[in-house]
């Protein structure tokens, strides 16, 4: 159960309904960059690693102006999180990310100018930042950034903080962060073929290759071997047995697809917005992939100019080593992306060994040949 209340039943109102409180829990700290920290016993993790019950800690994590004052005095900023969009990469994070931050900004209009020429939407990686990649993002791990980035709207408006992370379940709890933390997670099943075959069309351009230039069997073989694998697939388990925890949210990629507003209205639900039909219209038109596409949308969604110089720099490389056919940009919202069914075209070795490790990792718990036999059951 819930530290916020016992788990409530499903209610048989459709996919995944919930008779919920329409209220959001009180917010948990946790510390944002969601790796290898040490938890301190008054719900916050210290960022410079001090052990438990050294002072002063902000009061009883007290998140006031006053609490946010002595942590940073001490170098220790607790941050206020209590949704966290936890979805492997090339299954919908940018996706559900976007949707939430429009549900929480009232379906502010998305709009895009080059910089200097106009007001804006700002990249969503700036807006809704992923801690593990504050630095790479900001130049700064999130809890260092003045100000913080969960006091600025649409979060310090609405009292809800979301944080999008690709982090799998395991890492959730192995940080006290999931839901029997109180936290509320949200996540994405996608076929894992169509998952595969997407990270193959995009990784490689980030270290200035075109896809083409990889062997999907190479790359296929290099995620078996790192264990990323195995990893994706426990994360399917674990979240399957978890399905019906009031504080998590289950989406799956093909209802996105087909019946994105649907989708829309129950992220809503699980994020406390209120049910209004105008707001989940707004939103859901915003939220498409034709819109999210569109050329003069792509700098919410792409990632930023100054993150990808970075990374080349960090591997060597000058921007000028982007492939001629990427335009020099890195879309994570790629106009021929998004669809399902392209796993089919998997050569039969990579299927067999993606099958055989689903055989193994992800039946046993769950009973279920596939995502859609699992979307099927829910």
């Amino acid at each position: 159960a819930s530290q916020h209340g016992a788990p409530s039943p499903r209610d048989g109102r459709g996919r995944g309904a919930h008779q919920r409180a329409r209220h959001l829990p009180r917010p948990a700290l946790v510390y944002c960059h969601l790796r290898d920290a040490p938890r301190c016993q008054r719900r916050f993790v210290c960022p410079g690693a001090r052990p438990c019950g050294v002072d002063p800690c902000p009061p009883g994590g007290d998140v006031s102006a006053k609490g946010q004052t002595q942590g940073q005095s001490q170098g220790r900023m607790p941050v206020m999180i209590n949704v966290i969009i936890a979805i492997p990469g090339k299954m919908g994070t940018m996706w559900v990310g976007h949707i939430a931050h429009q549900l929480l900004n009232s379906g502010h209009t998305v709009q895009w100018r080059t910089p200097g020429t106009g007001t804006a939407s700002r990249n969503l990686m700036l807006d809704s930042p992923y801690p593990e990649f504050g630095e790479m993002l900001l130049g700064s791990k999130l809890h260092l950034l003045d100000p913080p980035y969960w006091t600025r709207p649409p979060f310090a408006a609405t009292g809800t903080v979301t944080v999008r992370t690709h982090a799998k379940h395991a890492e959730l709890r192995s940080i006290e962060a999931s839901e029997a933390d109180g936290f509320r997670l949200v996540t994405v099943f996608r076929d894992p073929t169509d998952v595969l075959l997407s990270s193959w069309r995009f990784t490689p351009e980030f270290v200035g290759m075109n896809h083409s230039q990889v062997p999907i069997t190479d790359f296929a073989n290099l995620l078996y071997w790192s264990g990323e694998i195995h990893a994706l697939y426990a994360n399917f388990a674990d979240f399957w047995v978890r399905r019906d925890h009031p504080d998590v949210l289950l989406l799956f990629y093909d209802d996105l697809k087909e019946d994105l507003e649907g989708s829309v209205g129950r992220l809503a639900e699980h994020l406390g917005v209120a049910n209004d039909p105008d707001l989940i219209s707004r939103v859901a038109a915003q939220s498409t992939h034709a819109f999210m596409s569109a050329p003069a949308h792509r700098g919410r969604f792409d990632v930023p100019d100054e993150v990808r110089a970075r990374i080349m720099r960090n591997i060597g490389l000058a921007p000028t080593d982007m492939p001629a056919t990427s335009g020099g940009r890195t879309a994570i919202v790629r106009r021929s992306g998004g669809r399902s069914g392209d796993g089919a075209v998997l050569p039969e070795v990579v299927s067999a060994m993606l099958q055989d490790v689903w055989d193994t990792v992800v039946f046993p718990t769950t009973g279920c040949v596939s995502v859609g036999e699992m979307r099927s059951k829910v």
